[in-house]
């Protein structure tokens, strides 16, 4: 009987460590998921970001083209839009050193949240020139007219960084442009001239999703562990018990104790067997009724 006890009880015993096993790799796969899933939300809410501020400095740039410096040309005003316009006589911002100072503003503002820049291969300043081989140069050497935005995330740094086209837009940005000369193109309406690099840190928002991937892969691990232990408590081990009871009752048959009868209201696998039992017992008992009938 002892020896049939333990292997009910090892059997339990490994269920239960299957069990906790399942859970833990359950566990895992979900923190890959949930961290996964932050990670490229992450990202998304970046690249909206950087394509919000794009859109508004874009619109900012061509109200300023269209209606400061167009307008003032028309009204014949002598203006000079020029990079160094606070130096120059009648001097005014360039569409891009407008956006220059716009951006430069939203960054010195927005208590890192974002930087900015305008930048392109062959720009107007050459402080603004990405350098080569950084992905700036790749998305600037590689965009088109079609390009919505082309986004980066270091992976050491957890900077993310995006960049959208800068198109010429009005005709008198594409005159500008053709009059500096600092193209290798005749600038067409709509031509790509650079772009809007924008670069967003998410090392916080990572390390937070991560600490949040681990909060809830803990509580789902503990939930399946409570789980676990619901069944021991439930299952387990009253099929432990069961098992001794039916296994005491089975030796107490076997030892010529056949006047108690045996009792359960299990109808599972344990209750089958142990009404068996007890069907044997009942059988044993007139057998030797009988027996001791035809004696007398």
């Amino acid at each position: 009987m002892v020896k049939n006890m333990d292997i009910a009880r090892k059997v339990a015993i490994k269920a239960a460590v299957s069990g906790l096993a399942l859970a833990v790799a359950v566990s895992a796969l979900m923190f890959i998921f949930i961290n996964n899933l932050q990670r490229e939300q992450a990202k998304a809410q970046a690249r909206n970001t950087a394509l919000a501020v794009s859109n508004q400095i874009q619109a900012d740039r061509s109200v300023y083209t269209e209606h400061v410096i167009a307008k003032l040309k028309a009204d014949g005003i002598p203006i000079k839009p020029t990079v160094n316009f606070q130096s120059t006589p009648g001097g005014i911002p360039l569409p891009a050193t407008f956006v220059h100072l716009t951006s430069d503003f939203l960054n010195k503002s927005n208590n890192g949240v974002f930087t900015v820049d305008l930048m392109s291969i062959d720009p107007v300043n050459e402080a603004k020139a990405p350098a080569e081989g950084s992905f700036d140069y790749y998305a600037l050497a590689t965009m088109t007219e079609g390009t919505v935005i082309r986004g980066q995330l270091n992976p050491e740094t957890k900077l993310y960084t995006a960049v959208t086209p800068d198109f010429a837009s009005t005709d008198a940005c594409v005159s500008c442009h053709n009059q500096l000369q600092v193209h290798s193109r005749t600038i067409q309406l709509g031509d790509v001239l650079g772009g809007l690099v924008t670069k967003i840190p998410l090392d916080r928002v990572l390390a937070d999703a991560r600490t949040k991937a681990i909060i809830l892969t803990l509580g789902l691990l503990l939930s399946l562990v409570a789980l676990l232990g619901l069944q021991w408590v439930l299952v387990n081990r009253p099929l432990i018990q069961s098992i001794s009871q039916l296994e005491q009752e089975a030796d107490r048959v076997r030892g010529g104790d056949v006047d108690t009868p045996i009792t359960t209201d299990r109808t599972d696998e344990i209750g089958r067997p142990t009404k068996a039992i007890d069907r044997t017992h009942v059988s044993v008992a007139a057998a030797e009724g009988m027996h001791e009938e035809g004696g007398l």
